[in-house]
């Protein structure tokens, strides 16, 4: 079943006395969405006020795809913004025109975000998502302009990874939301249709997004870590980067032990299990086996 962009709402947003705050607010449409389907969101848009700091543009700003990448989600890539999703993947692929499987296999997809006369764009980059596991992926930018390829490698902050790493639980947006004592979304069953009442949903969703974003920073901001939160992919990864600001030394850098002893030991700590750890790969468990400051906060 298809699941392609119909809409998405979007916040731009400034870090003011450590909250993010709204300085923007707009929802974008498919480019080949129906007329009639635009007539609604045009009519929605124009009769709601924005949800954004007082003396910001206080309309709604309606935009296609196409001139929301060139626009607002480019111009926050150069400013080195953070773009924030919940179920990031999902969501920046609803963005894309169409992808290509990485050349290394089992590596991930290129998402396809720009075009020049029905091709890639060779001046701007992919969006490449690489699978972590099931539940989070890496998520970069990747080719372009050579000239400017290390200012537009993109900083792409998934919420339920930063969440899996601070509660060591996989939940859902409610759960999440619930987790840090702030108000659910609505409940309502998507339709796929451009409604009023499809409208508030994805609405109230990003506010519920940039809610859940400030209250998760003000937990992160308590951790003394350099360890920015968008390569805080779980548990491990911080509690790794508490013993590295301890400067706790890796028993590999304090003890000097044979690759036998070594070995050893990783088989009493995986129970007398030899250790496969080779991501997307199927292997027989035998011994044998051993040889071979700002931020855009997105919901679609």
């Amino acid at each position: 079943m298809r699941q392609d962009l119909t809409f998405l709402w979007w916040r731009f947003c400034e870090l003011k006395n450590g909250v993010y705050t709204c300085q923007r607010e707009g929802v974008v449409y498919a480019d080949g969405l129906d007329t009639q389907s635009v007539q609604v969101m045009r009519e929605f848009s124009s009769h709601q006020r924005a949800d954004v700091e007082e003396g910001c543009p206080d309309d709604i700003l309606l935009q296609s795809r196409i001139e929301f990448v060139d626009g607002e989600f480019w111009d926050s890539i150069v400013a080195g913004a953070a773009i924030v999703c919940f179920n990031a993947p999902f969501d920046l692929s609803r963005l894309a025109l169409e992808y290509r499987g990485a050349k290394s296999k089992n590596t991930g997809w290129s998402m396809v975000l720009w075009q020049h006369e029905g091709e890639p764009d060779k001046f701007k980059p992919k969006l490449r998502i690489k699978p972590k596991d099931s539940r989070s992926a890496f998520i970069n930018l990747a080719g372009g302009d050579p000239n400017h390829r290390v200012i537009y490698r993109g900083r792409f902050l998934d919420l339920s990874v930063l969440g899996w790493a601070l509660r060591n639980r996989h939940m859902t947006l409610n759960g999440f939301l619930e987790s840090f004592g702030l108000k659910k979304k609505m409940e309502h069953e998507p339709t796929g249709q451009v409604t009023e009442k499809e409208l508030k949903y994805g609405r109230r969703d990003v506010e519920c997004t940039l809610a859940l974003l400030n209250a998760m920073k003000l937990e992160y901001d308590g951790f003394p870590l350099q360890l920015s939160p968008e390569n805080a992919m779980s548990a491990a990864n911080i509690t790794k980067a508490f013993l590295d600001e301890m400067h706790v030394l890796q028993p590999a850098k304090k003890f000097h032990l044979p690759a036998r002893t070594l070995g050893k030991c990783m088989q009493a700590y995986y129970g007398g299990r030899s250790e496969i750890r080779i991501r997307h790969h199927g292997c027989e468990m035998n011994f044998k086996a051993n040889q071979n400051r700002e931020s855009l906060v997105m919901n679609g």
